[in-house]
């Protein structure tokens, strides 16, 4: 997770270095986003059976090893094809990681998993938080990015032998499983779709933020990389926070609050537009805000109905699909309708995110999840 973080936010902060050194403007640099979430919604699909059938640790292996691999190769691509293509790998290498980790994480903890998932998460911030830190380490000392990808790549390799080293935990899967999860389709697509409602606001802010921090004139190149940086940093803080708050508070609960506090963050910058304190400290709560709701989705769906890995592997592709549509409508509307268009779109998808969640929580269709939790292996 402390690689998935690592390769999800050095993108953003090194938007504007990829356009030059691909020859593209700041519109067209956003395919990347889109290329990222197809990438990463065909991985998901893909990978959810393969869990389900093979030893989730060698899966998990080839695709810490390919992230390494495509993320050395980043700062070597002239034409925004080619890096599109390159990021349509790296995002189904991500997608298999994501969907991987999750699930054998509530396979190993089940009814304990609460806590452990937030950590979990919090090891994604953490990559999130160093990423963007580099790149800015990077743009002082060498005036180039691309010293900030070899690093990545090499820190991320190693992690591929680990896995390999490890016995995975045994699948719980089952025909009554399936029944379940066949009753529980519309369930299961409504979960989905509030995972993509929470990736596209995570990945529209934390992508364009720094991007947008330049345009309006409150910071410049490395200080909107830390900006971001201190985003993912916050979001970080708030996952570890988490961890005993998951072990005390139903996880509808907690979204709920965060969803709120999320909305009232993009509202603050909405109302102080040219405020550079108060970017920094609703970017800063907007972080700690959001930092949970994923986890807390996973909980929130585990306790309605047995996971497998094609539940989580639906879940992931919802998040993909979000990071898809969303980030990709922002950079196309940054240049006709202004930067502000970024805050605009966060807060419209939150609010969505909002009234989804009240409809998901209401339903009364979920009992199936207590006859078939305990379904032998």
């Amino acid at each position: 997770m402390v690689a998935l973080g690592l390769a999800f936010a050095v993108i953003g902060p090194t938007l504007a270095g990829l356009a030059r050194q691909t020859g593209s403007d700041i519109g067209e640099i956003g395919i990347l986003f889109s290329a990222l979430s197809v990438g990463g919604f065909l991985g998901s699909l893909l990978s959810g059976r393969w869990f389900d059938r093979l030893p989730g640790h060698r899966v998990l292996a080839i695709a810490v090893a390919l992230l390494a691999l495509l993320v050395a190769c980043v700062p070597s691509t002239s034409t925004l094809s080619t890096l599109a293509l390159t990021m349509l790998l790296v995002g189904a290498a991500t997608a298999t990681l994501d969907v991987g980790v999750n699930t054998l994480l509530l396979w190993s903890h089940r009814d304990r998993v609460g806590g452990v998932m937030n950590a979990l998460h919090f090891c994604f911030g953490l990559g999130a938080l160093i990423a963007p830190a580099i790149v800015a380490w990077s743009i002082r000392t060498a005036d180039d990015f691309a010293v900030a990808y070899w690093l990545l790549a090499a820190a991320i390799a190693p992690i591929a032998l680990c896995f390999m080293w490890l016995q995975a935990p045994p699948t719980p899967i089952s025909a009554t499983t399936h029944f379940a999860l066949r009753i529980n389709r519309r369930l299961v697509m409504s979960i989905a779709t509030l995972f993509a409602l929470y990736v596209a606001a995570e990945a529209g802010y934390g992508g364009w933020i720094a991007t947008y921090a330049t345009m309006v004139g409150l910071a410049d190149p490395a200080n909107a990389a830390l900006l971001t940086s201190a985003f993912w940093g916050m979001l970080t803080i708030g996952r570890l926070i988490a961890i005993p708050l998951a072990n005390r508070y139903r996880a509808d609960a907690v979204i709920a609050v965060d969803l709120a506090a999320a909305v009232a963050c993009v509202g603050a910058m909405l109302l102080a537009p040219e405020s550079t304190t108060t970017l920094w400290v609703a970017t800063c709560l907007l972080g700690i805000s959001l930092a949970s709701i994923f986890p807390m989705l996973l909980m929130f769906a585990g306790e309605r109905m047995t996971v497998t890995g094609r539940s989580t592997s639906w879940y992931m592709a919802g998040g993909s699909a979000g990071g898809l549509v969303v980030p990709w409508l922002i950079g196309r509307m940054f240049e006709p309708f202004g930067p502000q268009v970024l805050l605009w779109a966060v807060i419209v998808d939150l609010l969505a995110t909002m009234l989804l969640f009240v409809v998901t929580t209401s339903r009364r269709d979920h009992g199936i999840r207590g006859e078939t939790v305990n379904a032998p292996t």
